[in-house]
């Protein structure tokens, strides 16, 4: 007795830690999908277009900042309203900012967290006690300046000195930058995008470097009180318009990053060390933004000039060969948009890593790359996540123009969801043959109606239930892509799975009904013209079957 004790002890402690993992696990997926109705209304995901926008818009209020705060240090520009208006825009922008951050949920390993009480504990250990440092002062500033008599804060900030340099606290903002772009590109979708996003961050980079050495040069040289004098004094006039200083200043400042040569030079020893120190800066940097760039505008002549080459060649293999011209059209149309499609979206087999998943990750990628197509049918969108256990069954096939899928009388194996692109389908002649509804001999009709089949639509549903010939033809209008649902492998993978098998039992069944009850003139490929998919999943109590399997597996473990 004691000895069975003991086992059951450890068979407790042992279920406690499974149990344990297993309600981590199911926190972990809360974090990524939040449950609740009010996460989902209220809670911003971290890589929507909305949260993108505003990532834009930061970027150019901080590149903003990064620009004209050391203009405005080092030339003392007169006020303009373009300038205070910029100010309290960029005011009320960061202090609606933070507000927005308890809002946005984030990145966490491989999962994005949308739980409010985890986004808002992290906001506070990061970003929001700086962000109320900034905000506040810029605040304090604002206020003080519109209190004063001459209602001019910038005449305060020159009186006040140490005030203007805590205005520059704003510039530890930057920081944010390195995320901002890194959510920018991974909206990004294609090589020769990713390419110019990248020439653009190298120019930017190289005109923003060059714009805060010209600022620092000039400050250094309207400062320096030195009795060899300075190279604002002995260079530029005191009548001298705003913009000479500061393109002189620019001037200068592009010399010391490429071979050029210019009139003006250091006056003395402080300004000498800055020219030495700027030299040895520019030697480093200006190599490296120099290599990037010849890198990126040979990667984009590669892919030009091999697209070019390409499509070169496969007009002189149709030439030479004398293909007809009307093949030939189709085949390079087609071509010309499977091209595209290819450049827009990055295929599996392009992506060297991908090989080393395991199988079973494998096919939950496959699921979840195609599931987004598959969401347009009511069972499907029922089935969530379940759909992952016949994700072998789907496969992605494109279509150019004209091209037959089925014709009328063949034995049907697949279903098809249109992903892209648009099909036709026109409905042959029925008879009735031993009991059997089949096809015609004379297949079609002469006032047979051409129907269209668009996104998110499919065709030849009962195949999954029951054995079925194909009662029209059905053709490519314009290239396409296509999602197949193999018959027979479906039915063999779902049986692996007996809740959701029990299911799809049901739907079958009621889906069976329907369709004998409907008419000889109402049959067609296209059942769901006739039969509802909503009420047959409601018929078949899809969902209240799912959810007592569901309430069954959770007591079958706390058992």
């Amino acid at each position: 007795a004691l000895k069975l004790s003991k086992v059951e002890r450890k068979l407790s402690i042992s279920r406690s830690h499974t149990m344990a993992l297993a309600l981590s696990t199911c926190k972990d997926d809360e974090d990524v999908v939040a449950s609740a109705r009010w996460h989902r209304t209220y809670i911003l995901h971290p890589n929507s277009v909305k949260r993108l926008l505003w990532d834009l818009a930061s970027m150019f209020l901080l590149c903003y900042d990064i620009v004209v705060m050391p203009f405005t240090w080092a030339f003392e520009p007169p006020e303009t309203s373009f300038a205070d208006t910029m100010v309290y825009i960029s005011l009320v922008f960061w202090t609606v900012d933070m507000g927005f951050s308890f809002f946005t949920g984030f990145q966490h390993g491989k999962h994005v967290v949308l739980l409010p009480h985890r986004i808002v504990w992290r906001y506070l250990r990061t970003w929001f006690p700086l962000d109320t440092l900034i905000v506040s002062l810029d605040w304090a500033l604002v206020l003080v300046g519109v209190s004063d008599n001459n209602g001019s804060a910038a005449r305060l900030g020159r009186s006040f000195r140490m005030l203007r340099f805590v205005r520059t606290l704003r510039l530890i903002r930057a920081l944010k930058l390195k995320r901002i772009i890194q959510a920018i590109q991974d909206h990004i979708t294609t090589e020769t995008f990713s390419i110019c996003w990248g020439i653009v961050k190298v120019v930017i980079s190289l005109v923003i470097s060059n714009h805060l050495v010209a600022c620092f040069w000039y400050l250094l040289g309207s400062t320096t009180d030195d009795r060899w004098g300075n190279w604002v004094g002995r260079y530029i006039e005191e009548d001298r318009s705003l913009m000479y200083r500061y393109t002189t200043s620019m001037h200068w400042s592009l010399t010391q990053f490429t071979p050029a040569s210019m009139e003006v030079l250091p006056q003395n020893t402080t300004e000498r060390t800055f020219a030495v120190i700027t030299l040895l800066f520019a030697m480093v940097t200006f190599s490296s933004f120099l290599s990037m760039l010849t890198t990126s505008m040979n990667q984009l002549r590669n892919i030009s000039g091999n697209e070019s080459r390409q499509f070169w060649l496969l007009r002189r293999y149709l030439r030479d060969w004398r293909i007809p011209k009307r093949v030939s059209s189709r085949i390079q149309r087609y071509l010309e948009y499977a091209y595209l499609q290819q450049k827009q979206r990055l295929q599996e087999k392009e992506v060297e890593l991908l090989s080393l998943l395991s199988e079973p990750l494998r096919e939950e990628l496959r699921h979840e790359t195609l599931k987004l197509h598959l969401a347009g049918h009511p069972l499907w969108l029922n089935c969530g996540s379940d759909t992952k256990f016949f994700s072998r069954a789907l496969t992605s096939v494109a279509l150019a123009r004209g091209d037959i899928v089925f014709g009328c009388g063949e034995q049907a194996t697949r279903m098809c969801f249109i992903s892209n692109g648009m099909l036709e389908y026109a409905r042959g002649q029925l008879s009735i043959c031993d009991g059997l509804v089949m096809p015609a001999q004379e297949k079609h009709a002469e006032d047979a109606e051409t129907e269209y089949v668009l996104i998110g639509q499919w065709v030849t549903e009962a195949v999954l239930w029951t054995h079925w010939v194909h009662i029209g033809d059905l053709q490519a209008s314009t290239e396409c892509q296509v999602i197949h649902v193999s018959a027979s492998l479906f039915g063999e993978l779902i049986r692996h799975n007996k809740p959701l098998w029990l299911r799809m039992r049901r739907y079958a069944q009621t889906f069976l009904i329907a369709l004998n009850e409907m008419d000889l003139e109402d049959m067609t490929d296209l059942t769901q013209k006739h039969i509802s998919p909503s009420k047959v999943v409601e018929d078949a109590c899809f969902a209240e079957c799912k959810e007592a399997h569901e309430a069954e597996d959770g007591d079958s473990d706390s058992v």
